[in-house]
C-alpha cells in the first residue's frame, strides 16, 4: 500500500494542477515512513522512506524505486547490488555512484544492518558519518588476496561475512576464522573471503580498469578491490542524510506516477504452466533455457553443436556465444556472468516445478563440440554453474536455482563434464535413466 504522504506539508492551487512540497531528506522529521524526493528534477522519483534519527535508509523492500537515484544499478550478489563495471572504470567511490551524493559531497553515510534503524554513535560506524557497504573483488570479476578460501567467504544461508588469519597463507592449513559482527574493527575487514557487505569508507579508493583490478596498484599479489554495495532483501542498508534540508516543489503528475507504480506491483501475476515439445531445432543456437513451470517432452534425439565455426574452430569466440546473444546468454563476450566462458549445458532448469521428459531419447554433445567445450553438463539445475563468489570467475550473484524436478525415460550421452548438475536443489527425482560415456561424472 502506499504510504501516507506526511511530507506533503503544503499545497498550491495553480490552475487546475496540484503541486506539493516533498522533504529532499529526513532531517527533523520524527522517525516513521515518509515520501522524500532525494533531487530536484522531475527525472526522479517520489520515494517511499523509512527515517531514523534524521537518516533516510536506502531500503530496497520499502520502495524498489530508490534505484533510479542511483548512476547504475547491477545484481552482483543473491542479495547485493552495486554499479556496473563500466561505471566502476569512472572511479566511482559511494558519493558518486548515489547521484545525490554526487551533488552533495558533504553528504553523510552511516550503516543499517537491520534496515530499520540509524544510530551513528554505534561502534560499527567504523568511518564516522563516511561509513558504507562496500563488496569484494572476486564478486564483480576483480582481485581479492583471500581467495579460493572457501571457509572464510560469505555462509550462503546465513549471510555472515568471516575473517581469517592464516598460518599458511596457501591453503587452509593453520587458519583460524572468526564471524563479522559489530565489534569487528577495520583490519578485520581486510581478511574476509568473499563478502558482499564489508564496511569501508564512502571514499574508498576504486580501481580505473579491468587490468589494474587483476592486481594490486604496485604490481604485487596481496590486492584488495571493492566497489560500493547495497543489500537489497531487508538487510545491509546504508542511511543517508543531506548536508541540508530543503523542500522540493514537486507536479501532481510525479505523484501520480508514484501512485501508478503501486498499483502495477498489486497487480503482477504469475504465468500459467507450460507444456513444451523440444526438437533439434530449439538447441540451434545454444543452451535451452527453462524458465517456466510445466512439462517439457523431448520428440527426437538431440545433438548439441552450438556456434560452430569450422573455418577457424580456434579463433576467439568460436563455438561461444556471440556478443549479440549477450541478452539470452549473460556474459557472452564479457569478463562476468553465466555464460563467460561459453555454453556450459545444453538445458539449464532455472524454475521449480519441472518434468523433463527424454521420451527414449537421448542428449549428447556432437564430438567436434565435445572437443571445443571441456567443461559441459548436460542438464544444468540452476542459471549458472558455481555459487556467487566461488569458481574460477564471476558466474552471477542471483541464481535462481530449481527445485521439485523430475528427469525421466532416456539417456544422456557424450559429455565432456557431467550429466547432471546441480549446486543445491531441494527435491530432485530421477527415473529410468542411463549414462553413456561421460567424462567426469553422470550426477554432481
Amino acid at each position: 500500500m502506499l504510504s501516507i504522504i506526511f511530507s506533503l506539508l503544503l499545497f498550491l492551487k495553480t490552475g487546475t494542477s496540484t503541486v506539493s512540497y516533498f522533504s529532499n531528506g529526513c532531517g527533523s522529521l520524527p522517525d516513521g515512513v515518509y515520501d522524500l524526493k532525494f533531487v530536484d528534477n522531475d527525472d526522479y522519483p517520489i520515494v517511499s522512506v523509512k527515517c531514523s534519527n534524521g537518516y533516510a535508509i536506502l531500503d530496497y523492500t520499502q520502495d524498489n524505486n530508490i534505484k533510479d537515484y542511483f548512476v547504475s544499478w547491477v545484481q552482483w550478489h543473491y542479495n547485493t547490488v552495486g554499479p556496473s563495471n563500466e561505471d566502476t572504470s569512472k572511479s566511482l567511490t559511494w558519493n558518486k555512484w548515489f547521484i545525490p551524493g554526487n551533488i552533495d559531497d558533504e553528504m553523510q553515510y552511516i550503516i543499517s544492518p537491520d534496515c530499520n534503524t540509524c544510530d551513528e554513535n554505534h561502534h560499527r560506524q567504523l568511518y564516522q558519518q563516511q561509513t558504507t557497504y562496500w563488496m569484494t573483488g572476486t564478486i564483480y570479476g576483480c582481485f581479492w588476496s583471500i581467495k579460493g578460501q572457501h571457509n572464510c567467504d560469505v555462509d550462503w544461508e546465513t549471510d555472515d561475512c568471516y575473517s581469517c588469519a592464516y598460518g599458511d597463507f596457501i591453503s587452509n592449513a593453520g587458519s583460524t576464522r572468526h564471524i563479522i559482527d559489530d565489534n569487528s574493527n577495520a583490519t578485520d575487514y581486510e581478511k574476509t573471503g568473499i563478502c558482499p557487505h564489508s564496511v569501508q569508507s564512502a571514499n574508498t579508493t576504486v580501481t580505473t580498469t579491468h587490468d589494474d583490478c587483476s592486481q594490486a596498484l604496485d604490481g604485487s599479489y596481496t590486492a584488495f578491490h571493492l566497489k560500493p554495495s547495497l543489500g537489497i532483501e531487508g538487510k545491509y542498508c546504508v542511511c543517508v542524510k543531506p548536508s541540508k534540508e530543503k523542500k522540493i516543489l514537486t507536479s501532481d503528475s510525479s505523484i501520480m506516477d508514484k501512485k501508478l507504480d503501486v498499483i502495477e506491483e498489486q497487480n503482477k501475476f504469475s504465468s500459467s504452466v507450460a507444456n513444451i515439445q523440444l526438437y533439434q531445432s530449439d538447441f540451434e543456437s545454444g543452451t535451452y533455457r527453462i524458465q517456466k513451470p510445466g512439462t517439457y517432452t523431448v520428440m527426437e534425439d538431440i545433438m548439441f553443436h552450438f556456434n560452430p565455426n569450422y573455418d577457424a574452430p580456434n579463433t576467439n569466440r568460436a563455438w561461444m556465444p556471440t556478443e549479440d546473444q549477450a541478452d539470452i546468454y549473460p556474459g557472452a563476450d564479457d569478463f562476468h556472468d553465466h555464460y563467460f566462458m561459453g555454453f556450459f549445458a545444453g538445458i539449464a532448469i532455472e524454475c521449480d516445478d519441472i518434468v523433463l521428459d527424454l521420451n527414449g531419447h537421448i542428449l549428447r554433445m556432437s564430438e567436434h563440440f565435445y572437443y571445443q567445450q571441456r567443461w559441459f553438463t548436460t542438464i544444468e539445475l540452476s542459471t549458472q554453474y558455481f555459487l556467487p563468489g566461488q569458481g574460477i570467475g564471476n558466474f552471477g550473484g542471483n541464481p535462481s536455482i530449481a527445485s521439485n524436478v523430475v528427469i525421466k525415460n532416456g539417456v544422456l550421452g557424450l559429455t565432456s563434464h557431467h550429466g547432471i548438475h546441480e549446486i543445491t536443489i531441494k527435491i530432485l527425482l530421477l527415473k529410468i535413466l542411463r549414462y553413456k560415456t561421460l567424462k567426469l561424472m553422470a550426477y554432481n
